[in-house]
Order: C-alpha cells, then sequence, then structure tokens
C-alpha cells in the first residue's frame, strides 16, 4: 500500500511542488515488484476541495496529476468510497475505515516536501491524516474532532512500515502546502523505517524545532524519540534560502508581474535583512502565529472553509476548473452547513477557549 500526497492537486505542475511526482511513486512501484510483490495499491482520500469543485475522486485526480496504473499495473483505491465501521479507540472512537488502508500488509508514506501553517510541515505523518476517509475533513476532523489526534489514532491501528519524501522540488512559504510561485530545488529524496525520524530530520532541515509541529510533537510522546542515523547528508545541513515566512508567497508573483523578464528566478530576500535578528525573530514567530490562529479559525465552519479559498488567492493556486468545475450556489452551500454545525454544537466552548488561549500566547 502506497499512499503519496496527491489530493491538494489544482492543476498539472512542472516541475510537481504541490503533490508527490508521479514518476517518483510510480519508480517504487516497479521497485517493489521487482522485490517480489505483485498487490500493489495506491490510496487517497478524498479532501476539502470536494466542497468546492466537483469530480474530485481519487482516481479522477490521481489521473490528472499524470498515475497511469495501467501501464504500471498498480490499483487505485478511494478510501472514502469502500468504508466500515471501525472502532479506533483513543479519541477518534467509532469512525470508519477505508477497507483497502485496514487490509493491508505493508504501509508507505510517500509525502511532498513542504511546509504547512496549522503543523508547521506537512511531511510523512502528516500525509497519514489524508487516509482518514471523510471527505468533509473540515466539518469531520477539525469541528466534530481533532485532526492531529484523528492522525495518531489512525496511525496506532494502522502503523506505517516505511516513509519516503520527495523533496527534489520543495515548497516553502506559510503556504506552502498549497504549493508556490517558485519552487525550491531541494534536489533529494529521504527515505526511513521510521516515519517519526523521517519528519525530524526533514522538519531540522526546513529550519524548525520538530516539536514544534504538533503531529511530531504526539508522535515522539507516543513512540519514543528514535535515534538516528544518517546516510548521504550531515547532521547540520539546512535548505539554503528557506523561508517560512509568506515572503515569496506573495513576493514572487509582485515582482514576476512587475518585472516580466525574471520570470522563473527567485526573488532574493536582501542579504542585510535575512542577516538581522528581526528576519530570524519572524521566521520562529510568524509560524506559530498562524499555527495558533488557524486553530481558532477552524473553530467555525464558515472561517475554514473561507480561509481556505482566500489561501488559495494568495499562493496564486488555479485549480483546473475543465477537470474540476466550480460547485454551483457554492455561498449558500457554505452558509447552509456552517449553520448546521453550528445546531449541532460539535466544538465544545472547552475547545474554544483553549484554541484562543494558544493564539494569546503566540503573540508573545
Amino acid at each position: 500500500m502506497v499512499k503519496p500526497s496527491v489530493m491538494m492537486f489544482t492543476h498539472r505542475e512542472d516541475p510537481p511542488v504541490t503533490y508527490t511526482d508521479p514518476e517518483l511513486v510510480e519508480r517504487l512501484v516497479e521497485m517493489v515488484r521487482d522485490a517480489g510483490y505483485e498487490k500493489i495499491r495506491m490510496v487517497e482520500a478524498q479532501n476539502i476541495y470536494g466542497n468546492w469543485y466537483d469530480d474530485r475522486t481519487v482516481k479522477n485526480v490521481m489521473a490528472a496529476a499524470g498515475f497511469d496504473p495501467k501501464k504500471y499495473g498498480y490499483e487505485v483505491c478511494d478510501l472514502t468510497e469502500d468504508v466500515e465501521e471501525y472502532d479506533y479507540g483513543g479519541k477518534l472512537g467509532k469512525h470508519i475505515v477505508g477497507r483497502a488502508w485496514r487490509d493491508a500488509d505493508f504501509r508507505i508514506s510517500f509525502a511532498k516536501n513542504k511546509t504547512h501553517m496549522s503543523n508547521m510541515v506537512t511531511l510523512a505523518i502528516k500525509n497519514i491524516y489524508g487516509t482518514l476517509p471523510m471527505q468533509d475533513k473540515a466539518a469531520e476532523y477539525h469541528l466534530k474532532r481533532e485532526w492531529y489526534a484523528a492522525t495518531i489514532d489512525n496511525l496506532k491501528n494502522f502503523p506505517v512500515q516505511f516513509g519516503l519524501i520527495d523533496a527534489v522540488y520543495s515548497a516553502d512559504g506559510l503556504l506552502g502546502f498549497k504549493g508556490t510561485a517558485v519552487p525550491q530545488h531541494t534536489k533529494m529524496v529521504m527515505a526511513s523505517p521510521s516515519i517519526v525520524a523521517l519528519d525530524i530530520v526533514a522538519t531540522r532541515m526546513m529550519r524548525i524545532k520538530p516539536e514544534r509541529s504538533i503531529l511530531t510533537k504526539l508522535a515522539i510522546e507516543e513512540w519514543g524519540r528514535p535515534e538516528i542515523d544518517l546516510l548521504g547528508i550531515g547532521p547540520d545541513y539546512v535548505h539554503p534560502d528557506w523561508d517560512n515566512l509568506l515572503i515569496k508567497d506573495w513576493f514572487a508573483r509582485f515582482v514576476f508581474k512587475l518585472l516580466t523578464r525574471i520570470r522563473g528566478r527567485r526573488p532574493e530576500v536582501p542579504d542585510v535583512l535575512r542577516k538581522s535578528y528581526l528576519y530570524h525573530l519572524l521566521q520562529e514567530k510568524v509560524p506559530e502565529f498562524w499555527q495558533a490562529a488557524s486553530d481558532v479559525l477552524e473553530e467555525s465552519y464558515l472561517s475554514f472553509n473561507l480561509a481556505g479559498i482566500i489561501s488559495n488567492g494568495l499562493v496564486g493556486d488555479k485549480m483546473d476548473t475543465d477537470l474540476f468545475p466550480r460547485k454551483k450556489n457554492l455561498p449558500k452551500r457554505l452558509i447552509d452547513k456552517s449553520i448546521a454545525n453550528v445546531a449541532e454544537g460539535r466544538k465544545n466552548r472547552k475547545s474554544t477557549r483553549q484554541s484562543l488561549r494558544e493564539f494569546y500566547e503566540s503573540l508573545f
């Protein structure tokens, strides 16, 4: 079972930055088959883009991204469409599971190297959040449940035996999980039998302390901090010119529009600014601020969806609406669902108070 990171796909990219490169994933399929394994499945579950666009099934999205199951002889499984009730225990409790994910003998997480506003990073552990089967993840795993606890409960019940990260090209900036105007050519693929170790190393390369990611912190608490042996790279390596701020997302597009002759080049932060104390303070505090702010936003179904739509505009993301048409009557759909969520009382006051407290603490 291979879980790539694909469902944030909006349009075909060259090079792929928002999603795991199909060439890498399908080369892995060939290697697994060469090792004697014949039943190979690729899995994903539908995500929040299905709130705003039609035809967002896993098979449709993977085909649009360039995956070719017929040529490489694997099966694509949509975990949203084939589910069964399952008791996870923990905070997730009685829920549903995609049968293909449940029945796998060996699970591989093949993530993309990206930043993330509510988890700092989205790597091999966060990639497994995408196997939770409900399509409307805003309603089911943010309002109704805590997404990070659900991810850890999922991993406790269905362990991942190997992890890889496609970091040939990477997406930095605060909204890297939605792509970037100027990819980072980080020129590597990372791999480990421990997805916790893998995420620790990949996070350090982004100049982020691993425990700042809530998922990495919870994983260390649950399974302990792994001993890590590095092969192929030194322990002090960090990606050059990496930004965890929003600078590149909007500044790059502004520069490209103003000076079209430099299109394709990465806009450089002035060296005097990059070396300043203020710049390094912002690199650390701004992502922490937005991590806490995103928890506050998710307390409301409407604000969660609006923030998602607005952030798409900030990174210049363009959905291929020929493949995935916009849903009709979207404002009414969002308002009706928001009213229903409030009526159901899906988030208790304690959760809201905790989110507001963490947001306040992030300011200082």
